[in-house]
């Protein structure tokens, strides 16, 4: 409609009448408006002065329109873009956040798993033989009882079994990799047709990352910059207002929602127990030297509770 009004406008001035009804019985045919209506009003009484200054005020209106829906659009473009920045750098410290959780769990398994076990054990023989002379410690038998079958049917942390071994310079690099990897291939960033693919590329990403595979990480990001994989942004690929106004949504929505995330893992009891841990290696040789004290007390009440 709006091209044939252009249309119209163009050749107006020099049209004759006739050449004017013929056109203007193709705009008859349409749905109508008041001031397509007064447009062929005009036309049709040969007021080609009132035709031609109504359809330029039409038109204008028009472009005024179309130019604040693109500066609209436009706005909304660059909000996506924010949110992609905004959600890029969350994911990013959740997965740091996790990453360090795992090697707290790894280091924590090799260190203490065997003096924990015997501690466990002793103590559960001790309150063995404490029961079978006093059943007031039939409770805390049971109970013993119980942590260590909890403890030896817990498997190891996953992190533990294929983790890497990285010095503190590796470890800065796989870090950076990470981030930039993640930045072009993270599914929540990427358009939505592929979201799927984006998905199964990240998992591989991210379970490279876990494991401290800092050669399969370079890789991954090596196939991201070279262009041998590519993901297109929501922001690069969107032509529409509604698909804009459609992603803006659901980023605005991710970035809550990971936001809450990444606060309630920061204030987990796990991290939090991390962050006070100013050095591990002298925490868990603390740690291991308590544990073993106790395990010589306990050898010795065993050997009390047995003579």
């Amino acid at each position: 409609m709006i091209k044939k009004l252009e249309y119209l406008q163009k050749i107006l001035p020099k049209a004759s009448q006739s050449e004017l009804l013929a056109e203007i019985s193709y705009l008859e045919n349409q749905e109508s408006f008041e001031p397509l209506k007064e447009f062929i009003s005009f036309i049709k009484a040969g007021d080609k002065a009132s035709a031609l200054h109504l359809i330029n005020a039409y038109l204008q209106e028009k472009n005024h329109l179309k130019h604040k829906d693109d500066i609209s659009l436009e706005g909304i473009k660059t909000h996506i873009k924010m949110l992609e920045v905004q959600l890029s750098v969350i994911v990013n410290k959740i997965a740091e956040l996790q990453h360090t959780a795992g090697e707290y769990r790894s280091m924590h398994y090799r260190e203490m798993n065997k003096v924990l076990s015997e501690l466990l054990q002793l103590r559960k023989e001790v309150l063995f033989l404490k029961k079978e002379k006093d059943n007031s410690f039939t409770k805390e038998y049971e109970a013993a009882e119980e942590d260590e079958k909890q403890y030896k049917s817990t498997p190891p942390p996953a992190e533990h079994s294929n983790r890497v071994k990285l010095n503190a310079d590796e470890n800065v690099l796989l870090q950076k990799r990470y981030r930039q990897a993640s930045k072009l291939c993270h599914p929540d960033l990427v358009a939505e047709e592929l979201k799927a693919e984006a998905e199964h590329f990240f998992v591989i990403l991210s379970k490279a990352y876990m494991a401290n595979d800092l050669e399969i990480v370079s890789k991954i990001l090596s196939r991201l910059e070279n262009g041998e994989v590519v993901f297109a942004k929501a922001s690069e690929v969107l032509s529409e207002y509604d698909m804009f106004r459609s992603t803006l949504s659901r980023l605005q929505s991710e970035v809550e929602s990971r936001t809450t995330e990444y606060e309630n893992l920061e204030n987990s009891a796990l991290i939090r127990t991390i962050k006070s841990i100013d050095q591990w290696d002298l925490y868990f040789s603390a740690l291991r030297r308590r544990f073993e004290g106790e395990i010589n007390l306990y050898k010795k009440e065993l050997e009390e509770l047995m003579s």
